[in-house]
């Protein structure tokens, strides 16, 4: 019985939304005062925030991992020498902290954060080539949110070589 009155109740609210809609659009009215902007869906939307940076020395491989409020469009390069990683972000706010010794661990020894117009870039700068195996996003233990998590994995000197003559 609960569920019927409960969809009565949603249909009797719908049959007035459409009336009174309908009531307006015929006087030649509208709901929207004209000196108001529309703005979109998207703008009340909040974008993803990355609030941390970590990174880690593993046995085969460097590994950074950076801490976002929720999932966002990225994508990432690596020069031609393999020494630096460009990861693009696109539409986030980066409130995580900048570069500091404790992070250069493995083959990290900087990085730089660099907003721009649709977003931002995260460089990453390595004592040696490496290539960037494909990111994968972990749920957080620590804090709200989720992880990035990048490994940066060497690159035998005969391959890197190899590509440079390319």
């Amino acid at each position: 019985m609960e569920t019927f009155s409960f969809k009565l109740a949603i249909l009797f609210f719908s049959i007035l939304l459409s009336i009174t809609s309908l009531k307006s659009s015929a006087l030649g009215q509208n709901n929207i005062q004209s000196d108001l902007p529309l703005r979109s869906l998207v703008e009340f939307v909040r974008k993803p925030s990355v609030t941390g940076i970590e990174t880690q020395k593993l046995f085969d491989r460097t590994r950074l991992v950076l801490y976002i409020s929720s999932p966002s469009n990225l994508s990432y390069d690596t020069s031609r020498e393999g020494t630096v990683i460009f990861i693009n972000f696109v539409n986030v706010d980066w409130i995580a902290a900048p570069f500091e010794p404790r992070h250069s661990v493995g083959n990290i020894i900087e990085f730089r954060y660099s907003p721009n117009d649709i977003g931002g870039t995260l460089n990453i700068i390595t004592e040696r080539p490496v290539r960037l195996q494909k990111p994968f996003l972990v749920h957080s233990s620590k804090t709200p949110g989720k992880k990035i998590v990048f490994d940066l994995v060497p690159i035998n000197k005969d391959i890197q070589e190899l590509k440079a003559s390319n």
